[in-house]
């Protein structure tokens, strides 16, 4: 089998020639020309270099992965013109990697804003950058192995930055180069666009015409971490089935989950049913808790407080299957009980017009409380679905509807549904 070949070129030693040559081990083969006292060497000397430790058996590598020292203020010519070279040496289909390794020692600002000139010139040549020997090496093998499992379809473009952080990088240093980077590499072809279309007039239209009534239906945690027995809430670390102590006895969990598939769970396929039904006059919102913060770093005291640690995108994070939106309606991760205080809830209300908030989910007595009583303050009217809001205990529950009676007006599901299906609002 013929494998694709690697040119590895430049101030590299043995120990990096072998940490590659390991990484590529049964998907290309490394051909490592190391250049000694290559630091402060130009790089249009640099591109001859290539052209004379190239192998004479034919340009056809994969790959060429250089490495450099960034000694002084390149220009974009000279990474050009090593591009050409390379490309000359090692063929033209050959992707380029260039590693622009920084002087020993600790960088200082000067240093930094070398290295981002020096990675947006390199970038626009149409090198693949990076700024150690380690990134470099995870470009190259991940280039290489993806286009031979790819059928050669070549390296996906960059989504993050090519270097990697220094702690002696002070902070607008790093802003300098972040918007350099971001400069340099633009939109990835084939990827959905935001749209520019003025419409002349509309400003004026919108400041004169009567704001249109409009409602809208949130559902609140309506999701498997507290709404499948699955859940992480209701399932021990370890595996193990049962509930967490601290939380539920088991009494009320059974309690939960019987009101919630004999009551609560067709109550919500009601609502969502005829807010659908009665589009555009009806917004349909979700929320569920969940961090948009890959470390839970957003996370809420109180959510700390009580272990709900619910990473962004995963399972537990997901609506439950039998209350999943439709397309288009938004789907609000939070991390505080109420959702106007960690999600853009408000402005997304106010923006589509609406005036009137139809509340359903769970808990009745937690976040459902929260968001009552926070969408009141923030002028809302409010309806409460009191047989379409559930917690762990029938006391626990009413005792909630009848601290929250100041708060909103409260319905069945059968008049939610009659209202809704008008476009929100009573009748009477």
């Amino acid at each position: 089998m013929h494998l694709p070949r690697v040119l590895l070129l430049g101030d590299v030693d043995p120990a990096w020639v072998g940490r590659l040559a390991a990484g590529l081990a049964g998907a290309a083969d490394l051909v490592a020309r190391p250049v000694a006292g290559l630091r402060g060497l130009p790089l249009g000397l640099l591109g001859v270099a290539a052209r004379e430790l190239a192998p004479s058996d034919g340009p056809d590598f994969a790959a060429v992965a250089v490495v450099a020292r960034v000694v002084g203020p390149p220009q974009a010519p000279s990474y050009t013109g090593l591009a050409r070279a390379l490309r000359d040496a090692a063929g033209g289909g050959a992707a380029l990697h260039l590693a622009l390794v920084p002087e020993d020692g600790a960088p200082d600002d000067d240093d930094n804003a070398r290295l981002a000139t020096a990675v947006v010139s390199a970038e626009a040549a149409g090198f693949c950058v990076s700024t150690s020997e380690s990134a470099c090496t995870a470009g190259v093998c991940a280039a290489v192995v993806g286009a031979a499992g790819a059928g050669g379809a070549g390296p996906a473009p960059a989504l993050v930055p090519p270097w990697e952080p220094s702690v002696s990088m002070p902070e607008e240093t790093t802003a300098r180069m972040m918007r350099a980077w971001a400069a340099a590499m633009g939109p990835p072809p084939g990827c959905v666009r935001a749209r520019y279309a003025p419409a002349p007039g509309a400003r004026l239209a919108a400041c004169t015409a009567p704001p249109p009534p409009r409602s809208a239906l949130l559902i609140i945690d309506a999701q498997n971490f507290n709404c499948d027995r699955r859940g992480a809430l209701y399932v021990h670390p370890t595996g193990g089935g049962g509930p967490r102590p601290p939380r539920a006895s088991p009494a009320e969990v059974d309690f939960f989950f019987a009101r919630l598939d004999s009551e609560v769970a067709p109550a919500w396929a009601a609502l969502l049913g005829a807010a659908r039904a009665a589009r555009p006059g009806v917004l349909v919102l979700h929320t569920v808790m969940a961090a948009q913060d890959g470390a839970m770093r957003d996370t809420g005291l109180d959510y700390r407080a009580s272990g709900f640690l619910i990473p962004p995108g995963c399972w537990d994070a997901r609506p439950v299957a039998w209350a999943a939106p439709a397309r288009g309606e938004a789907v609000l991760p939070k991390t505080t009980s109420s959702p106007f205080a960690s999600t853009p809830l408000a402005p997304m209300l106010r923006a589509a017009g609406v005036a009137h908030l139809y509340l359903a989910g769970c808990v009745t007595d937690q976040c459902v409380a929260a968001a009552t009583t926070d969408a009141a303050d923030a002028g809302f009217v409010v309806t409460l679905v009191r047989d379409a809001c559930l917690t762990y205990s029938a006391r626990r529950h009413e005792a909630a509807l009848a601290a929250l009676s100041g708060y909103c007006r409260q319905v069945g599901t059968a008049e939610a549904v009659a209202e809704l299906g008008r476009g929100g609002g009573s009748s009477g």
